[in-house]
Order: C-alpha cells, then structure tokens, then sequence
C-alpha cells in the first residue's frame, strides 16, 4: 500500500509536469509560497501516509523503532520524487531513469520498516 501511495503521487506529478506545465508551474508556485491550499493537500497526503504506516504496524508489516522517525525517514527518502519542485527540476530526466530510482528507494524502505531500521 504504501508503495501504490508513494508511486501513484510521484506519477501523478511528473505526468502534469510533462503533459501541462504552466498547470504545474501554477501549483509549484503555490507550494514555494506556503499557501493554504498546498499546505492543506500537503497535511492530507501526511495523514494518509500516517494511516499506511499505522496500517502496516498494526499488521505486522512494518516493525518500526519509532514512528515519527520511520514517517521521517519515509518521507525524506522518497521527496525527489514527491516534492513539486523537485519533479519540476526533473522534469527532463527519462521517466524510466526516475523510476527506476524511485523504486529502488521504495525498496529500502520497505526493507528498512519491516526489519525496524528505524
């Protein structure tokens, strides 16, 4: 799940950023500047992430240490690929090359919180 989670944002963005780019520049330029709407779908998408992770403790999945680190740790892992302004800076990188990255570091994660890493 928390895979499906992560990809399906980082895809959702890098798609916009290709296909409408002044759509995207739009949303980046809400995100830089902080504002409401951005801080809010922000806080959504961390409780999400918070729900998947409980999920996955509750499951037995995930083994984490601590959670707030382990939410840490997941999102500082994954932000190039996340971040809004990040996929913008990325926007020219092969989509196969992020990928390929992108699930390479979703793989350690979730190496790293069911063996309880962190």
């Amino acid at each position: 799940k928390l895979e499906r989670f992560v990809l399906a944002i980082a895809r959702a963005y890098r798609d916009c950023a290709v296909e409408n780019p002044a759509v995207f520049d739009v949303y980046v330029s809400a995100v830089e500047a902080s504002r409401g709407i951005a801080r809010k779908h922000r806080g959504r998408q961390l409780r999400l992430l918070e729900r998947i992770l409980e999920e996955g403790v509750t499951t037995e999945t995930f083994a984490p240490k601590d959670r707030e680190r382990a939410m840490a740790f997941v999102i500082d892992a994954v932000q190039r690929f996340v971040n809004p302004v990040m996929v913008r800076i990325d926007v020219r990188v092969p989509a196969g090359v992020l990928d390929q990255r992108l699930n390479t570091m979703l793989g350690v994660v979730l190496r790293a919180l069911h063996a309880g890493w962190v």
